[in-house]
Parts: structure tokens; C-alpha cells; sequence
């Protein structure tokens, strides 16, 4: 996808602006001093592609972008903080129920402050993208304002407070302000709970169980996250490897089919394991 290829196409004020002709919708949801829209640009690698004001509530409309003729990239009002007359924010209101009952969605972000817990607003943004089914990332932004000992207990609370289960992406604001990637390598959890009786006390010492183990009952939960990490920031024909369990081979190249990828190959290790899949977008 040639994320230069990008214009805007209308200002929805009502249901009946929507684009007839129906794409992929990737709709960025936030409250409204958020900087939502600098993500934006910063995704489209564009100055003032979506508008910024130094005055929250800049958004007022439900805004289209086409993106390479694929897909609309959808700017929504921000919610919670503008200082506008009830009567608009009850219009704003109105406007976000009836794009989110349209079924319209393909998939969610949601943008969240790093420095703050999330508000009630982003907890019900979050908690209709969990009951409806909606795929959906979390971008913390304004990460550059955090001390380094604040970015993990922030990230946990963002995590906790959200409800997010652990194939849902929380993408820190300076990695999306790179996005998209040509390549992405991961390492992560691959070893499964029952080895643990096997390995050795100081490799189990060395790290945190977090960093190793995935459930025995649920063994492709963060390859699921993996896929919707590449989902939301390889580039078209970009490249991914996942460092994987060598029982799950076959199963993580099926599901990573699943999520749409091509060229999908498990490579062995130099002891002829099932070590990596390499996907391309």
C-alpha cells in the first residue's frame, strides 16, 4: 500500500455523508486533546493531512481519507475535553453512535494519553470494540513526555484499565510515528508452560516468566498479537519473522493465513527445528 497515495475525501456531518462506495475502514478514535491527528499525519508521513489546532475539538465532523484507493483511513471526533455548547457535544455524540452502528469498521485505534490512566471515555471506546468483535490496537502517545522508569507501570495500567487481552497491540507513540515498516522481527514468548520442569535454573532465573512462557491452553496468543502488530504497520510487500515455539510450526503459518499474509514459510533452525515463519504483507 503506497501510504503517499492519500487524499481527503469529504466531512461527514451525518450518516447520509458516509461514502457510498463501501472499502476497509481503519477508524482512529480518542479523546479530543489526544493528538489524534498528529498520528494521523505521522502515519501519512504529511504535515497537515488531518488538521491540528492548538484548541482540542478541532474535529467536529467525521472525516475520509482514501488511501491508495484501498481503504479510507477515518478521523473521528474527539470526546471528553472540547470547550464546545452541549448542544454540539450532544451532536458529536449522535454522530459517533450512528457511524459505530453502521458496521462500518474494519479496524479500531484507539488512542490513549501514555502519562494518564485511561479515562471513562477511552474505557467504553475499548469495551465496544471487545463486544463487538472489532479488531483493534491501542496507540500511547505523548510518550516522549514520561520519565523511562514511568513508560512500564504506565503501560501496565493502560493494559489493566482497558481490559486488553494479550493479543491486542499497545504501540508506544515513537513506534508509530515510524510506521509503516518494511520489516519486522519479533522474539517473542515462544516456550511453553509444561517445559519449564525441563530448563535450566538459570535461564528461568534470568528473565521474567513474562518474557518466556506462553499457556499451555492457548498457545498462539502472542503470534496473534504479532499478526495484528504486522497488520497495523507493515507496508504492502513488507517483510515479517517471528521466532516461534518448534511445535507450532504448522500452526502459526496457518494462522498467520489466516490473517491475510502471503508467502508464508517456516524456516528450521541449524539443528533442523521449526524456528521462525517469515511472512510478507
Amino acid at each position: 500500500m503506497n501510504f503517499q497515495n492519500v487524499e481527503f475525501l469529504i466531512s461527514a456531518a451525518a450518516p447520509k455523508d458516509f461514502p457510498g462506495n463501501r472499502l476497509p475502514e481503519i477508524a482512529f478514535a480518542g479523546k479530543s486533546n489526544v493528538g489524534k491527528s498528529s498520528v494521523i499525519n505521522r502515519i501519512l508521513q504529511r504535515k497537515n493531512m488531518a488538521k491540528v489546532g492548538d484548541r482540542p475539538g478541532k474535529t467536529i465532523h467525521v472525516n475520509y481519507f482514501l488511501l491508495d484507493k484501498t481503504c479510507y483511513l477515518v478521523d473521528l471526533p474527539g470526546y471528553g475535553f472540547a470547550k464546545v455548547s452541549q448542544s454540539e457535544k450532544d451532536r458529536w455524540g449522535k454522530l459517533m453512535e450512528d457511524y459505530f452502528a453502521a458496521n462500518r469498521i474494519h479496524l479500531g485505534v484507539l488512542i490513549v494519553d501514555y502519562r494518564h490512566p485511561p479515562t471513562n471515555n477511552d474505557i467504553t471506546m475499548a469495551k465496544w470494540f471487545l463486544d463487538s468483535g472489532c479488531p483493534f490496537v491501542v496507540v500511547a502517545n505523548k510518550k516522549d513526555k514520561l520519565k523511562k522508569s514511568e513508560l512500564e507501570p504506565n503501560l501496565e495500567v493502560i493494559r489493566r484499565d482497558l481490559e486488553l487481552p494479550d493479543d491486542c497491540p499497545v504501540i508506544p507513540e515513537s513506534i508509530a510515528k515510524e510506521a509503516p515498516f518494511d520489516m519486522i522481527l519479533s522474539n517473542p514468548p515462544y516456550i511453553m508452560e509444561r517445559e519449564k520442569l525441563s530448563m535450566r535454573p538459570n535461564v528461568l532465573n534470568y528473565e521474567p516468566s513474562l518474557a518466556l512462557f506462553v499457556p499451555d491452553d492457548d498457545p498462539l496468543v502472542f503470534y496473534r498479537a504479532c499478526a495484528r502488530w504486522a497488520k497495523a504497520l507493515l507496508s504492502q510487500g513488507g517483510c515479517a519473522i517471528f521466532e516461534i515455539n518448534e511445535s507450532l510450526g504448522a500452526q502459526t503459518a496457518e494462522l498467520m493465513q489466516c490473517y491475510g499474509f502471503r508467502e508464508i514459510s517456516v524456516l528450521k533452525d541449524d539443528f533442523g527445528k521449526d524456528r521462525f515463519v517469515s511472512l510478507v504483507r
